[in-house]
């Protein structure tokens, strides 16, 4: 039998593409200046008739509650435009069209928010006897989280033309570098050899799907070219994110926040405790990935790990998947779980929901995009066949079905946190993987499954920690003075040291690893949320074992609430206290279960 090289895995999704059509027929489509006049005039409108009459002593329900309602249709109009800019510009950002597109949607988005910015000023502003009273009435049920989440940030707001300033810098400024890291590191190709000794260009996502290669040396080389490709570009890159974090110090200095990490943790609505004592729980479990590289390496008969091949697949052949194998895993997965579940993920598969093609110039990585409770979400990915790609395209599926339960509430309540939005696809991941593991029966087939998981489970935990803690240190350094390609390679050195002790031997190249993670420029301080939904669903999923069907009701409402409600109180719902170390720790013993389990196996 011819054993099927890796294009011919990802040609089996060259036809799952999206059709971007429902929205508009091209980026050049006149309906979208036509939509984004309407818009911008509606915001005009929308200043015009409340500015200055929200912050007053006789307010009524009746006025606030029309106000909301037009705010609420004025932001997600704004977002459906957005959207689509987006997701035509992740699919080639090379695209002239697509990049002008995005650019000009960006700058009408910062027209609307200055237009409409002094609503949430107001709020605050309001006598707060008066708003603590309307903000009980029933009229206003609907927009109590809203409320109560905008009056938090009274203490940070500026004034009127001063966040009016802001935004416009942005658009020159953050949003512009940001978009200038995403347009470099996607016109990024890599020229590498593999077994037949030809020399094929890859994409970002092929030359990193080689992690998981049979061969030892194809994996160290593929790790050197395609990390020197990001070391050719340091200075660059350096120099974006030292933009990025300075830009970030003067408006946390500006608006009085105590740390760096702070204006995340505030829009999580998360006390700064939970967080640190989250951060301080992973740390401190660091032992569970050492002891496991150990057994590794024992696995691979070596005495000890490269950095490079912590993801070298313990098994002598490496499964791969044609797509239509990974859809019916998936699906064979959720419809065990739920019926709800499959039939609503169902839709996308059929309907053309999902973006999986392999294309030059396509944004690496995977993700879900939702943008107003009456359009479904889209789901992106670019895939190579292999099984972590199967567990990506069940992660983002779960947070497809996420916004799909959610869709229940209003814009203003639809989207939930970054971390609990993290909740129905890490469960999902979970549903596969247990599934999976159930039909086993082979002992080998067993341990690479288990494998897959813990190595899963660090990528999400530990992993995650590591960068939270890289940016707490580069946003130290940076906010003082510009900080080095080198001093920022030294504190990236420095974490992968903490994280894996001396269970491996860190190749030299990895130590620019910190320049190809994206989060860290888009969103500072984002990738906590990983660690947070992964230990929060472990928790979850252990209920779901113990419980079975009696589960599923308040599970069910935790996804449908998506941001309805302070998270603190949600989970309390359900019997989970995130205050407590001990809730966080009972998720790494979960993980430590894992490593016992594989070390009886072998």
């Amino acid at each position: 039998m011819v054993e099927k090289n890796q294009q011919f895995y990802e040609k089996t999704a060259e036809n799952i593409v999206w059709n971007l059509n429902e929205f508009y027929n091209s980026p050049k489509d006149p309906k979208i200046d036509e939509e984004l006049k309407k818009v911008v005039d509606s915001s005009v409108k929308f200043k015009n008739d409340y500015c200055g009459k929200i912050a007053v002593n006789n307010l009524t329900v009746q006025f606030l509650e029309k106000a909301l309602k037009e705010y609420e249709k004025l932001s997600a109009d704004s977002s459906k435009i957005s959207q689509y800019a987006f997701l035509n510009f992740s699919l080639n950002t090379l695209n002239t069209d697509g990049k002008a597109l995005l650019g000009k949607v960006e700058d009408k988005m910062a027209e609307i928010e200055n237009n409409t910015l002094f609503f949430r000023i107001e709020i605050c502003q309001a006598p707060e006897e008066l708003m603590m009273k309307l903000m009980s009435s029933p009229e206003l049920s609907n927009y109590h989280h809203f409320l109560k989440v905008t009056l938090a940030t009274k203490k940070y707001q500026l004034s009127e033309k001063e966040e009016q300033i802001i935004n416009l810098k942005n658009l020159n400024g953050k949003n512009a570098v940001t978009k200038l890291y995403d347009e470099l590191t996607s016109s990024f190709k890599y020229k590498m050899k593999l077994e037949d000794g030809k020399l094929q260009l890859m994409t970002d996502s092929q030359i990193r799907n080689l992690r998981y290669h049979q061969s030892g040396e194809i994996r160290k080389k593929s790790s050197e070219v395609y990390f020197k490709k990001y070391d050719d570009n340091l200075l660059t890159i350096s120099n974006l994110y030292n933009m990025i974090i300075r830009d970030h110090a003067v408006e946390i200095k500006l608006r009085g926040f105590k740390s760096a990490e702070e204006p995340q943790n505030v829009a999580n609505e998360l006390p700064n405790e939970v967080i640190d004592t989250l951060i301080e729980t992973a740390t401190k479990n660091t032992p569970i990935v050492q002891r496991y590289y150990r057994l590794k390496a024992k696995l691979l008969n070596t005495d000890k790990l490269n950095l490079c091949d912590i993801y070298a697949p313990v098994a002598k052949s490496v499964k791969k998947f044609e797509w239509n194998e990974a859809k019916n895993i998936v699906l064979d997965s959720f419809e065990r779980f739920d019926k709800k579940f499959h039939d609503e993920a169902k839709r996308f598969f059929d309907n053309g929901w999902i973006d999986a093609k392999i294309a030059p110039g396509k944004r690496s990585g995977a993700y879900c995009s939702s943008s107003d409770p009456q359009l479904h979400p889209f789901v992106f990915m670019n895939y190579t066949g292999n099984m972590r790609d199967v567990m990506t395209l069940a992660h983002e599926l779960g947070h497809a079905l996420h916004a799909v339960f959610s869709s229940r509430n209003t814009f203003m309540n639809y989207h939930s946190i970054l971390p609990l939005a993290e909740t129905a696809s890490v469960f999902s991941e979970r549903i596969v993987s247990d599934n999976l593991y159930k039909k086993l029966t082979d002992k080998n087939e067993k341990i690479a499954l288990l494998t897959g998981t813990l190595e899963d489970f660090f990528a999400t935990s530990f992993r995650q920690n590591m960068f939270t803690r890289f940016e707490r240190q580069a946003h130290k350094k940076a906010s003082a003075n510009v900080v080095s390609a080198d001093e920022l390679t030294e504190i990236y050195k420095s974490e992968l040291k903490v994280m894996f002790g001396d269970s491996i031997n860190i190749n030299k190249c990895y130590h620019v690893e910190w320049s190809v993670i994206p989060h860290i420029f888009h969103l500072p301080f984002y990738c906590y949320s990983y660690n947070f939904g992964l230990l929060l669903v472990l928790a979850l999923y252990q209920k779901y074992c113990e419980e079975g069907q009696n589960f599923k009701p308040g599970f069910f409402e935790l996804l449908a609430s998506g941001g309805s409600k302070d998270p603190v109180e949600m989970l309390l719902k359900v019997g989970i206290d995130i205050k407590k170390a001990e809730f966080w720790q009972k998720g790494f013993n979960f993980i430590a279960s894992k490593v016992d389990e594989l070390e009886k196996i072998m």
